[in-house]
């Protein structure tokens, strides 16, 4: 029942949301109007599965002659192509062959609800009765131990389900049959059904039927059973699975799918469906869809520029940002005259601005998304009391996106306290209208945790992280795009708070399943890359971290223009790990390169821009420019200053650590204590526990204090940065090996021989083993003297 290609049934607690939305699809297919171009593209589908098949070919034709409607459930219960291609299609969740299959699916459906009122109607006056109902087959023994692990829990069927009242008929079709599987076992469902049940839809179909003798019931798309126990009989030896069919929780459901339907009334039904494909993350899908549509309709069609607008959008999730232009152009130039105040336009102009920033181009993007809330807001005063509710309701929710997509914009030019005040907007307006668990809510946890994970308060992005997280796994299908940017954004944090194993396992998940929705050219597999570099680099792995920001820049250069930022970011990328690798000339090329990129397309104060500064000065101190890269970091350090308002972000907190140890190798003792204390005061109140940022500042603390002699400082300080290193890095990190190092010397100048021991050997086990691994950022010369100062100490302890 729950075999990952086709699905008879859905286990409610674990993929709710999938069958929400399959529901709502559903839904959608049905209010779709009859015609007979509907029935031809059905039984040209069938025709072409059944070509080889002449005694199906001929039922098919009849089918095609002598259909109508009121017989839709005799042609189901007959043995032939109907009840095979459509149980398949609804079992595999095939949305094109539930399309084309929509045909029949609705008449069936129909017929089942009348049967199903009359039922209820002339059973009211004893409040209904208990049906049992039966149904024998043969399932594997792992979907029996599935069912078994859900006893007490909710299952829903994914097409329509035959029972009977005939317990001995049941069982005749559970009796074994000829199969190479040794897994397959014989299993009797034992079914409760009250018959005024109002959202399961069954019905007594045996007048109906075309085998008579069976006294089937047939139960409608998406009943819901509680799956009572699951047991062996011995003496029958056969599987019993009892079940009741329950309403539980169709109330909720039902409220929610309507809520869901935002602009229904606005849009053709046919439209909603590719629209519901785009919600649930199914791209491809709703492109194929709507390009179908588009290869049928005329220009003058009415719903021509809400294809235009929904095709475009298809094309700017699956990543083609130009042709997701393209069609929003085509859209908006359909809008003509008076429609041009429409807020149909403003939903184009709001798309159009995500293109626009997904692209870098940020400025233009909040102008398309001012423009769209102008003619909002216009359109919403024009609204008249008299007017329907829902309508009122619609351009609201549409103010809240085009607020959200404005907060978006903030938020890319570094104007975070501007960006949670339209985020919050957004979130009044979504609340007077939407479920506290709906997936536009879960966006705004989203957008305020990525807020707070770009001002360094790390833990209230983990809260905000883990609040979208959890309404998008109950609200969304499996793995959906904003799911995974859930995953992406935890590995994030991980990676933030130095817990690089658990970050690349993140990436690693995030990165298969980003693959298998879009394939391996997707922009959003560019980031996935860049932060896996990251963690390599960080670890000391350059040709890991050199191959994944290559395979970043390719496929940026796939998907956007080389002016974009995401360019900028690749050469910088690059810059590090030539830093890292000593290759300082071509390292500040490549600095130069990505200032020249970002510089075009992002306002000069962006902190980007502080970025590559400090990278520069960082190259600069490598090569004693002392001065100059003094200026890179107070370059930086402004721009920073103005970029998060509040002055504590740790990207300040690590400017100043940099400045202060640069004082110090000026000898500027003064200076550089004030920096550091200011560095290590910021940490403070962004960080709670060990934090490597921490650390840094803790190490450049201890190394002032050793210039300026006063050793038990300069101990006291190394010795907290290995504290927050060991509680928070790989054990053989590098930072903890030059840190023990320092410890080393230092003890030993306190004439601590048994400390200073201890710490050169720690320091040389950790080169030795990060050797071992490859590790390319241990320095030969700093292996040959952590060996000389063990020599030097066991010297001075007498040790041979």
């Amino acid at each position: 029942m729950f075999d990952d290609k086709q699905k008879l049934a859905r286990d409610l607690n674990r993929d709710g949301a999938s069958f929400l939305w399959f529901q709502m699809l559903v839904g959608v297919l049905k209010a779709f109007p009859q015609d007979t171009l509907e029935k031809r593209e059905m039984l040209d589908t069938c025709r072409h599965e059944y070509k080889h098949n002449g005694e199906e070919t001929k039922i098919i034709e009849e089918f095609d002659s002598t259909y109508h409607s009121s017989q839709a459930v005799w042609w189901y219960t007959k043995e032939c192509f109907l009840y095979r291609l459509v149980n398949k299609a609804l079992r595999q969740e095939n949305i094109n062959l539930l399309r084309i299959y929509r045909f029949f699916i609705v008449d069936l459906c129909n017929q089942l609800e009348e049967e199903h009122r009359k039922r209820i109607v002339a059973d009211s006056a004893n409040n209904g009765r208990v049906i049992d109902l039966y149904r024998g087959q043969q399932l594997s023994r792992t979907e029996i131990d599935k069912l078994k692990s859900n006893t007490g829990s909710l299952i829903s069927t994914n097409g329509f389900f035959s029972t009977t009242t005939k317990r001995e008929v049941a069982i005749s079709f559970a009796n074994p049959r000829k199969t190479e599987r040794l897994d397959i076992v014989q299993v009797l469902f034992e079914i409760q059904a009250r018959s005024c049940l109002e959202f399961v839809i069954f019905a007594d179909v045996k007048d109906l039927s075309a085998i008579k003798d069976e006294n089937e019931y047939l139960f409608s798309i998406g009943a819901v059973f509680l799956i009572e126990s699951v047991i062996f009989d011995n003496n029958e030896s056969i599987w019993i699975i009892k079940m009741t069919a329950t309403d539980q929780g169709a109330k909720n459901r039902k409220d929610y799918i309507e809520q869901t339907r935002v602009d229904v009334e606005e849009t053709s039904e046919s439209i909603l469906f590719g629209r519901l494909l785009i919600d649930m993350g199914q791209y491809e899908d709703a492109e194929i869809y709507y390009e179908s549509m588009l290869s049928k309709m005329s220009e003058a069609n009415v719903n021509i520029a809400d294809l235009y607008h929904n095709l475009g959008r298809a094309r700017g999730y699956k990543g083609d940002l130009q042709k997701a232009l393209h069609y929003f152009s085509l859209a908006r130039n359909s809008r003509k005259g008076n429609e041009q105040n429409n807020p149909a336009v403003a939903r184009i102009l709001n798309s159009t601005g995500i293109i626009y920033g997904e692209q870098g181009n940020y400025e233009k993007a909040m102008i398309t998304f001012n423009e769209a809330l102008n003619i909002q807001q216009i359109y919403q005063s024009s609204v008249s009391n008299n007017q329907a509710a829902a309508q009122s309701r619609n351009v609201s929710l549409n103010i809240a996106i085009t607020r959200s997509n404005t907060g978006w914009g903030y938020y890319l030019r570094s104007e975070y306290e501007k960006a949670k005040i339209e985020h919050n907007k957004a979130l009044d307006i979504r609340r007077q209208f939407l479920p506290n668990e709906h997936p536009l809510i879960a966006d705004y946890y989203s957008s305020i945790g990525t807020i707070a994970h770009a001002q360094g308060n790390y833990e209230e992005a983990q809260r905000n992280y883990n609040k979208a997280l959890e309404i998008r796994m109950r609200t969304l299908p499996e793995n959906h795009p904003r799911t995974v940017d859930s995953f992406q954004l935890l590995g994030e944090l991980e990676y933030a708070n130095g817990k690089y194993d658990r970050a690349l396992e993140q990436f690693d998940n995030v990165r298969q399943m980003r693959i298998s929705t879009f394939g391996s050219n997707h922009l959003s597999l560019a980031s996935i890359y860049k932060s896996t570099g990251y963690v390599h680099l960080d670890c000391g792995r350059h040709d890991e971290a050199i191959n994944n920001f290559n395979s970043a820049l390719a496929i940026c250069k796939k998907n956007l223009p080389e002016t974009h930022p995401a360019f900028g970011d690749c050469y910088h990328l690059f810059a590090l790990v030539e830093e890292k690798r000593g290759n300082y000339a071509v390292a500040l090329e490549w600095c130069k390169k990505a200032h020249q990129n970002i510089s075009a397309g992002l306002p000069k104060q962006h902190p980007f821009i502080a970025k590559i500064l400090i990278t520069m000065g960082n190259i600069q101190i490598r090569q004693k420019k002392y001065q100059f890269a003094l200026t890179m970091y107070n370059n930086a350090l402004q721009i920073q200053e103005k970029s998060f308002s509040n002055g504590q972000h740790p990207d300040i907190a690590l400017t100043l650590s940099n400045i202060g140890s640069l004082h110090t190798l000026l000898q500027d003792f003064q200076s550089a204590k004030t920096n550091l204390d200011k560095a290590l005061t910021i940490c403070g109140n962004c960080f709670r526990s060990s934090h490597p940022s921490k650390a840094r500042v803790l190490y450049n603390i201890g190394g002032m204090y050793k210039e300026m002699e006063n050793l038990p400082e300069s101990l006291k300080n190394f010795e907290a940065a290995l504290d927050n290193l060991e509680n928070t890095l790989p054990s053989n990190h590098l930072s903890t090996a030059d840190t023990c190092y320092k410890l080393g010397w230092v003890s030993f100048e306190l004439y601590d021989f048994t400390n200073a021991l201890y710490y050169f050997e720690k320091c040389s086990n950790i080169y030795e083993s990060l050797q071992t691994q490859h590790v390319q950022i241990v320095n030969e010369h700093d292996v040959r003297i952590a060996r000389e100062s063990i020599d030097i100490v066991r010297y001075e302890l007498g040790i041979e």
